[in-house]
């Protein structure tokens, strides 16, 4: 009788065993639905969202072009005529103002022919010759060496000439203040044509000669889209204006704890580039220490002389030299901006 009833508690064990398995595995079964009926909530309302901000940009988006569209239709509106009337009151003020630089330059032209002529009939002047000049000179003296190996030494030697040039002769030539003349014309053997031009400049300082010389040799060799530089060392450069195809030979020269020296010539002919240039400059820039009142502040002066040949037709001749003139002014004008950086007592 005990075993039979240790077989029904078997049995009833068994049978409650199955009902717990039923009860968990529907359990489970019913956590995973409810899992997966809340993914698929959130991915109802993360899509809806979503769908909701695209649909406010876009109307973002239309209610700015409405505005950018009404914008444009009221421009439409607006009457062009005034607008049309200032076009025209620029325009012409534009061709009076291209009349009277036309006239301006014809009026320097008339200038230049008369200061010839009156050059022809006044008594021979004081003027020298060019000191350096291509048309008497040797053609090394005036050449851009094609062998790149011996560019630095022939610059160099080149450089080294024109400062040998600075004798008493051409220190007397440099303005003693801003009163002397900044322009003046040598004529040709003829007397009817110039033979070439002199330029000087002059002004002093309550500050170092070395700075002054060391700012003006800074902005020689300031290089630029049509400028190019090529240093020989700290002092020695050759630059080339794209432009003008022209070839520049600046040096500076410490000569004495008193006194520098800038110099800066052209040279006519490239023989790497076989190229040729009408203009031949070369100037001489002095910047010397001035005794100073009360030994705190420094004082100096700059001198400079410099002279130009243009290789043009007798007809082109006047009108070549009027040009540089007017060219020289503007580099004038740009240099006295790199010395305003110094307190000036006097600048011409």
């Amino acid at each position: 009788m005990e075993a039979e009833v240790d077989g029904d508690d078997a049995f009833l064990y068994e049978g409650k065993k199955s009902a717990i398995l039923c009860i968990d595995k529907n359990e489970i079964q019913g956590t995973t639905r409810e899992e997966r009926l809340r993914k698929d909530r959130l991915r109802k309302r993360l899509s809806k969202e979503k769908f909701q901000k695209e649909l406010n940009e876009l109307h973002r988006m239309s209610v700015a072009l409405e505005y950018q569209l009404n914008n444009v239709k009221n421009r439409r509106n607006i009457d062009s005529s005034k607008y049309k009337e200032y076009a025209e009151i620029e325009k012409a003020r534009l061709q009076q103002a291209y009349c009277m630089n036309k006239a301006l330059y014809q009026e320097l032209i008339l200038q230049m022919e008369k200061a010839v002529l009156l050059k022809s009939i006044c008594p021979p002047a004081s003027d020298f010759m060019m000191i350096i000049d291509p048309r008497r000179d040797p053609w090394a003296l005036h050449t851009l060496s094609k062998n790149p190996q011996q560019q630095a030494q022939v610059l160099h030697n080149l450089a080294m000439y024109q400062w040998s040039k600075i004798t008493p002769e051409l220190y007397g030539k440099m303005p003693s203040s801003v009163n002397h003349p900044g322009y003046n014309i040598v004529l040709d053997d003829t007397g009817e044509h110039v033979s070439f031009a002199e330029m000087t400049k002059f002004g002093t300082f309550a500050a170092s000669h070395e700075d002054v010389a060391h700012a003006l040799h800074r902005y020689c060799l300031s290089a630029s889209n049509n400028k190019h530089v090529t240093p020989v060392d700290n002092s020695l450069a050759l630059t080339v204006f794209l432009d003008k195809q022209r070839h520049y030979v600046v040096n500076l020269i410490r000569e004495s704890p008193d006194r520098m020296i800038l110099t800066h010539r052209t040279l006519v002919y490239d023989d790497m580039q076989g190229q040729m240039a009408q203009e031949s400059i070369a100037g001489w820039w002095v910047f010397e220490r001035l005794p100073s009142s009360d030994n705190t502040i420094p004082m100096s002066v700059m001198r400079c002389f410099a002279q130009i040949n243009i290789d043009v037709n007798k007809e082109m001749n006047v009108q070549a030299y009027t040009t540089h003139m007017i060219n020289s002014g503007r580099e004038n004008e740009l240099m006295n901006q790199v010395l305003s950086q110094f307190p000036i007592l006097s600048l011409r």
